[in-house]
């Protein structure tokens, strides 16, 4: 595979950040072949809607669709569907049904699956949330069932308890840290905890799970401190896992590491994009791998300029995004919180306490927490733009 003067192009995974590398790439002049292929039946979708509106009925699942039959074949696209890749090397890709793809450019956008501990594996009465048929599943469970209990209080633990309530069932979350949402703080946890307290959700924090008995008839889940917890259905958020079996030596841990365009370290020709990869942050000097839908978008459009030897500079200057939709309020996240030395609530004039949490390098703010303020949203990805900009390709020193 070589990049110089690619022909032909294959992507490895067809979510978002694979299928918008793929569409980003032929609209910014690429004329070769195009082929990607993708692990499940569906047309390339988004995600965030399957823990919100599709989980409450507010959308349907048609409508999450990135694409149609008519833009694909309109983009000379060769997308095919139900086909996942077995072993993916520098020297090509063998797939599930048996052939081998060759291209002078392949990019890898395996992305991730629900992360399912011991605790809850083979327990097939146990729901998880990551694909299409996910939710449209687990609305129909919450349809019939009159409790659920949420095993994990992150982003999407949260949303599906606030869907739940929708729902009209009766919700426990049983979070393991000390508050929800855990990478925001305690601060904004408690908030966020506070809003779901008024819905009815019953919030327990700091506390372990130690087994789990889920059964066609119920399930029954025992905490670290000895108490049982009994509902009709258990959904477990416990994060996600990357889907890196057939990458073999290409992906640690950690993801891929790639330069901050997408490009693998050490595989001319290779790129990676989304939830799999970990792109080197030149404002901090790490690489770093961000599950968020943001991220994977902004990453598709940088590669794919970078595959046609162009920049992707309004993407390139974006600070790292995302949102999460909790009861009655969108808290969105803004930048480098990896980067701070200190953190709290901004005093922002004719804003009310607690709309914005802060988190500052020195005297650069590097992030902020926006809770349900739009107007002050834009205030403050200007200010971090330019916080960008100042910080550069240069490490923060001991960040």
């Amino acid at each position: 595979m070589s990049q110089a003067d690619p022909r032909s192009m294959l992507v490895v995974g067809a979510g978002v950040a694979g299928w918008r590398t793929a569409k980003e790439t032929r609209k910014a002049g690429f004329d070769g072949p195009i082929t990607v292929i993708g692990d499940e039946d569906e047309i390339p979708y988004d995600r965030p809607p399957l823990s919100k509106q599709v989980l409450t009925g507010e959308r349907e699942p048609d409508s999450v669709r990135l694409t149609d039959d008519e833009e694909i074949g309109s983009l000379g696209i060769d997308l095919r569907r139900g086909v996942s890749a077995t072993s993916v090397t520098a020297d090509g890709v063998e797939t599930s049904d048996g052939e081998r793809l060759m291209a002078d450019v392949v990019v890898i956008a395996t992305g991730a699956r629900a992360a399912v501990p011991p605790i809850v594996a083979d327990q097939p009465a146990v729901r998880t949330l990551r694909g299409l048929g996910d939710s449209v599943g687990l609305a129909g469970d919450l349809d019939r069932a009159g409790s659920v209990l949420v095993l994990g209080g992150g982003f999407i633990g949260a949303e599906v308890a606030a869907a739940a309530r929708a729902h009209g069932t009766d919700v426990t979350i049983v979070e393991a840290m000390p508050s929800l949402l855990g990478p925001l703080g305690p601060e904004v946890g408690g908030v966020v905890q506070g809003l779901h307290h008024d819905i009815g959700v019953h919030v327990l924090t700091g506390t372990p799970v130690s087994a789990v008995d889920a059964h066609d008839d119920g399930a029954e889940v025992e905490l670290a401190d000895g108490r049982v917890l009994s509902a009709d259905l258990v959904v477990a958020g416990f994060g996600a896992r990357i889907n890196s079996e057939a990458l073999g030596d290409l992906a640690g841990p950690d993801g891929i590491r790639c330069d901050d365009h997408g490009r693998v370290e050490g595989h001319p020709g290779l790129f990676a994009v989304g939830d799999v990869s970990a792109w080197h942050d030149p404002r901090s000097g790490r690489h770093v791998r961000r599950e968020h839908w943001s991220s994977a978008s902004d990453q598709a459009a940088i590669a794919a300029h970078a595959i046609v030897g162009l920049e992707a500079t309004r993407f390139l200057e974006s600070p790292p995004y995302f949102w999460t939709d909790q009861p009655g309020l969108k808290v969105q996240l803004l930048g480098w919180p990896e980067l701070a030395d200190r953190e709290g609530w901004l005093e922002i004039e004719d804003v009310d306490p607690k709309s914005a949490y802060g988190w500052h390098h020195g005297d650069d703010l590097v992030a902020a927490a926006i809770l349900g303020k739009p107007r002050l949203f834009v205030k403050l990805r200007k200010e971090l733009i330019a916080t960008g900009h100042r910080l550069g390709g240069s490490t923060v020193d001991d960040a």
